[in-house]
């Protein structure tokens, strides 16, 4: 907001609103700003939010990770899953993914974590076979 010609109350106000994902619209509205107004201090919270995640979050130290999934319905007979990747002691998400429950998709969440920590935490399962595996065929040791 340093170049913003907003007042500075103005500013303090929209700021809450992007963090708790009230749109553009709501957000432009419950400030009394215009519309493309919510949708600059939108973008550029965004692209700040990003670099600051991309500068400090990959240097958390952690001791383990853990997998899991959550089922969503999101239809009659249409479900979704959620697969995540925590950071054991911090509640950290290192990684998130929807998509169906398949050893593929729990590769594709274990490969990210891997190719962002500095170190090789220990991971934590459920239990379920294809998480093994997906360590297996992603870090090469179980």
């Amino acid at each position: 907001m340093a170049r913003s010609k907003l007042p500075e109350d103005t500013g303090i106000r929209l700021l809450p609103g992007q963090r708790w994902g009230v749109c553009e619209a709501g957000t432009a509205t419950l400030c009394a700003v215009a519309l493309t107004t919510g949708h600059r201090c939108q973008r550029v919270a965004a692209h700040r939010a990003a670099t600051h995640h991309r500068q400090v979050g990959g240097e958390v130290d952690i001791p383990g990770v853990q997998l899991d999934e959550a089922q969503a319905t999101l239809r009659p007979r249409q479900v979704a899953w959620s697969h995540t990747a925590l950071a054991m002691g911090s509640g950290l998400r290192r990684w998130g993914d929807v998509g169906p429950r398949t050893q593929e998709q729990v590769a594709a969440v274990v490969a990210q974590v891997v190719a962002r920590g500095r170190a090789r935490p220990r991971w934590l399962t459920d239990g379920w076979n294809a998480s093994g595996a997906a360590l297996l065929q992603a870090v090469g040791m179980v």
